[in-house]
């Protein structure tokens, strides 16, 4: 799931998934 992240554009804040993962990271 990492990598499709890295392919992903720049707009993650957009994403509410990716924040959400972020914040489990965090």
């Amino acid at each position: 799931m990492s990598k499709k992240t890295s392919v992903k554009p720049p707009h993650r804040e957009a994403s509410p998934t990716e924040q959400t993962r972020a914040a489990l990271v965090h």
